[in-house]
């Protein structure tokens, strides 16, 4: 029992340990990358692929949840320490130039975005409790005015922070998409100050 046991929970871990070596993968080259360099990136053939999962948009759709369960339980967490003070910290984080360069280790929604808007139904339904969950914990960081007005702000600090790190990313001029970054954030780190 206590081998079984042992034996769950090394398969767990090392599932774990897959989602977490595709997922920089993923960001950097997309969903529309083969199965064999996806594979290839998570430490295993391709053959490994149907063992462990149903197929590839399975493959995919775990791997880009996990990204974001990870990012979420940290923002959780900064905002239960901190409230607003949190929500600030994680805004000059998310728009700032070495946020912009990491691609592989930055925002999955940022990263992936377009490609979870072209994804199967059932990818969606995974992906939606997300994005609700990352609004969530702004209106909860935002604290005063009523939950309609709370939601309202959050859902547009997140939809400006999302858009203007794609946007700093699709720029060649470093120097430009630094001060693109620095101008949104200036404009909504006042936003946060701002009482209702």
């Amino acid at each position: 029992m206590g081998q079984m046991k042992t034996a769950k929970g090394a398969s767990k871990t090392q599932h774990q340990e897959i989602l977490g070596a595709a997922a920089p993968f993923l960001k950097r080259h997309g969903t529309d990358a083969p199965v064999d360099e996806i594979m290839k990136a998570a430490g295993l053939t391709s053959g490994a692929l149907y063992s462990r999962f149903k197929n590839k948009d399975d493959l995919c759709t775990q791997v880009i949840c996990g990204a974001l369960d990870a990012m979420l339980d940290a923002y959780r967490k900064i905002v239960r320490e901190r409230g607003k003070e949190g929500l600030k910290l994680i805004v000059s984080q998310y728009l700032s130039a070495s946020h912009a360069s990491n691609l592989s280790g930055g925002c999955t929604f940022a990263a992936l975005g377009s490609e979870m808007g072209k994804a199967t139904a059932r990818a969606k339904r995974a992906y939606e409790p997300r994005i609700h969950a990352l609004v969530q914990i702004f209106i909860d960081g935002l604290g005063a005015g009523s939950e309609t007005e709370r939601r309202a702000r959050a859902q547009h600090i997140v939809s400006t922070m999302i858009g203007a790190l794609t946007f700093a990313r699709a720029m060649s001029d470093a120097d430009a998409s630094s001060t693109f970054l620095s101008q949104v954030r200036s404009r909504v780190l006042r936003e946060l100050g701002e009482r209702v």
